[in-house]
């Protein structure tokens, strides 16, 4: 079974999600997090959610939905704080 799991507030909401989904479900199935997330303007000097076009390392899954694995990054100047 796949948990869908919403994390509705910033970049830590979604980290915050897949630890919570690690803490419950341990390595049992996959989770899926949606989250429209974006980092301060400390962090990422560019206001607001970004694109599939902004990043580097997204896989598709279908026509709308990316995953965003460990190896995606922001393209510059944008920055994240979700950890590497």
């Amino acid at each position: 079974m796949t948990r869908l799991i919403v994390a509705a507030g910033g970049g830590g909401d979604a980290v915050a999600a897949a630890m919570l989904h690690a803490a419950l479900y341990g390595g049992q199935d996959q989770a899926v997090i949606l989250t429209y997330a974006w980092d301060r303007l400390l962090i990422d000097p560019l206001p607001g959610p970004r694109r599939p076009a902004d990043f580097t390392g997204l896989e598709r899954l279908t026509s709308a939905v990316w995953a965003v694995p460990a190896q995606a990054r922001p393209i510059p100047p944008a920055g994240s704080t979700l950890p590497d």
